[in-house]
């Protein structure tokens, strides 16, 4: 249906609005290559800083969303941790290193037993198994054990380290292989994390 809208030039007859959106909507669905185009740019949008991200982390995943308080309050429910691969800006620093130098990531209060924290916190599959969802906890010390060599690790709001615990459908955690590992956290954005729940 058409109406006549004054105008300044003798008043044109123009199409109404909801004729001009039925319009746009069959120009898009009718044109295979302007919608090609729009599904190729949105492709883009998405798929490019998910890229740029695995790029400049050397890991996936990437990022984190923090879903328990195991290490708060350094680490709280909701932040968005940034994690690089465990060999980018050197080797992974342990608790019991990072207290002789003075290294310290996530430290800024104590943990639970009131010690202040050291070291890198790192993302690790539970006995290596990629199944459950990974465990950001900080690296206390390696472990030289013949049999089971690894990393002890423990929330800063944890009462034992992890390698007391049963992870169900794992069962008790061994000492975490560096192949397990999958980066160290770097920082961490508050509450941003929440979007992924």
């Amino acid at each position: 249906m058409k109406e006549k809208r004054g105008s300044l030039d003798g008043g044109h007859t123009v199409a109404s609005d909801s004729n001009c959106e039925d319009s746009k909507k069959r120009k898009l669905r009718d044109n295979p290559l302007l919608l090609g185009g729009l599904v190729i740019v949105a492709l883009i949008l998405i798929v490019l800083p998910l890229i740029l991200l695995f790029i400049v982390c050397g890991t996936w995943p990437a990022i984190v969303a923090m879903e328990s308080e195991s290490m708060a309050p350094n680490m709280n429910v909701g932040d968005l941790v940034f994690v690089v691969a465990p060999d980018r800006n050197g080797d992974i620093t342990s608790w019991e290193e990072g207290h002789e130098t003075g290294y310290a990531r996530f430290a800024e209060y104590p943990d639970l037993q009131g010690n202040m924290v050291c070291g890198d916190v790192i993302l690790y599959y539970p006995n290596g198994d990629t199944s459950v969802h990974p465990i950001i906890h900080r690296a206390l010390f390696w472990y030289d054990n013949t049999t089971t060599p690894g990393y002890i690790t423990k929330g800063d709001n944890n009462p034992t380290v992890d390698q007391d615990a049963y992870y169900q459908g794992v069962g008790a955690i061994q000492p975490v292989k560096d192949e397990w590992i999958i980066g160290k956290a770097v920082f961490s954005i508050p509450y941003l994390g929440y979007l992924s729940f």
